[in-house]
């Protein structure tokens, strides 16, 4: 199906540009001659075709000649190392590992695939995987792991067609996109993006890195005009924009996706880029893209919660979020499957706090810290938080006490040339008056960082 539909714009805008990547810009037409030397180039194995690459161009190109060849994929980050990667093959199966990192693999089986990647074959001694009583995972398939931010990756199985049909088609005549592609491929909002700017027939440019200075660069050099990321992106995004920098940028969308949004990073944006639709994306790997709210408000309307929102149903068990989708994954890997897709309602782990007339985000259920009996959510601490002025971003978690169990402690970013001492002083006022004494950080730190996994905030 992907495939297809890439043909399909290709052949219709074979001038248009597909992917910007630093002085590279490799329209439709180009792309798809390098998708048709892949699918004659690339080796035959049965078992999974494993990406563990940098660049974009390297994944996207032969992801599609897969989909052509009815093979399956799956890319992992470019982070992982060898160990981790085998530790992924053992549980999904063996099969061929593109990467340019010559000392991942030992091997004499190389092979040079022109323009495109270098390959190396690593066996591990194992077997695909079987589901759905078939000895071996369908062909056709692309393997997509969970982010990993707050527990180890499981391995979510979709089919192509699936993961297409989420794609609404938005253009209308010649009203065509150039989003910067701010979410890595492995991520399940990473190949929504690809999906999305195929079927669009949008142009994807590739910043140089995710510092400010490249992506910066990226907007302006390449007429960047629409942006999907996660909040904590654009909270480190907006630490650094100038007002200078803020009129130079004209964006058409800003998408924001992975996290909850808070309020006041809507009204950032909102200020920052006024000619911007902005839209809030909620969408998980296992239950696929879900809804999405373009109000500038957080959280989503209750009347969500009352009537069928495009393909999927919403409601409240035990203040979890819980989905039925008919276009979910068809399960986790190696778990067993009817050969049906699962379309009963399906817990999304996110716990919510439903008001008068609107449902808003509190974390997920695996966060929660226990404080003398007491749960805290630590998104709720860290909304308080961000409305402290000074505060570029935060992650709030529990440490261990002999007392409590649980106290809660903040991680605490601070944007450039602001007294930390004011700061921490500003934070612990604010959360004094919005927080019950449960819920108040008793250890607030000033970190350089906060520790990420595909521009989300780790959790673990």
């Amino acid at each position: 199906m992907l495939h297809k539909v890439f043909q399909r714009a290709a052949t219709q805008n074979p001038k248009r540009v597909f992917v910007c990547d630093g002085d590279r810009r490799i329209t439709y037409a180009e792309a798809l001659n390098m998708v048709c030397e892949a699918k004659n180039s690339l080796p035959v194995t049965e078992g999974v075709y494993y990406f563990h690459l940098r660049k974009a161009l390297d994944i996207m190109i032969p992801l599609i000649a897969l989909d052509w060849m009815q093979c399956r994929s799956c890319v992992l980050s470019s982070e992982f190392n060898s160990g981790e990667i085998l530790e992924i093959q053992r549980e999904i199966g063996a099969g061929i590992v593109f990467s340019e990192d010559t000392d991942l693999w030992v091997t004499s089986d190389v092979a040079a695939i022109p323009r495109l990647l270098h390959y190396k074959s690593s066996e591990v001694g194992v077997e695909p995987v079987g589901v759905a009583g078939e000895g071996a995972i369908q062909r056709g398939m692309i393997i997509i792991l969970t982010t990993g931010t707050t527990g180890a990756p499981k391995p979510v199985l979709y089919d192509w067609d699936t993961l297409v049909s989420q794609i609404r088609s938005t253009n209308t005549g010649e009203d065509f996109r150039n989003w910067l592609l701010i979410y890595p491929l492995n991520h399940f909002a990473g190949i929504q993006q690809l999906l999305h700017a195929v079927v669009n027939a949008d142009t994807i440019t590739v910043p140089k890195s995710r510092n400010f200075e490249d992506v910066f660069e990226a907007l302006l050099r390449q007429e960047v005009d629409s942006i999907s990321a996660t909040p904590t992106f654009w909270r480190f995004f907006l630490g650094r924009m100038s007002k200078e920098n803020s009129r130079a940028v004209d964006l058409k969308q800003v998408t924001l996706g992975g996290e909850a949004s808070t309020q006041n990073l809507l009204d950032q944006l909102k200020d920052c880029f006024p000619h911007a639709k902005i839209v809030q994306v909620y969408a998980t790997t296992e239950i696929g893209s879900s809804f999405s709210v373009n109000d500038g408000k957080a959280g989503f309307p209750r009347d969500y919660l009352k009537r069928p929102v495009g393909n999927v149903e919403l409601k409240v068990v035990n203040d979890e979020l819980y989905v039925k989708s008919p276009k979910r994954m068809l399960g986790y890997l190696g778990k067993q499957l009817d050969g049906q897709r699962d379309t009963n309602w399906f817990p999304s782990g996110d716990l919510v706090e439903v008001t008068d007339d609107r449902v808003f985000f509190l974390g997920r259920k695996s966060e929660i810290i226990n404080v003398g009996g007491v749960k805290v959510h630590p998104q709720k601490v860290e909304r308080v938080i961000l409305k402290v002025s000074g505060v570029e971003n935060v992650r709030v978690k529990g440490s261990a006490n002999p007392i409590m169990g649980q106290i809660v402690v903040a991680e605490v970013m601070a944007l450039q040339d602001t007294d930390r001492g004011e700061l921490i002083l500003a934070i612990e006022e604010q959360c004094n008056r919005e927080l019950s004494r449960y819920e108040i950080p008793r250890d607030i730190k000033i970190v350089e960082g906060v520790e990420k996994r595909n521009e989300k905030i780790t959790r673990r």
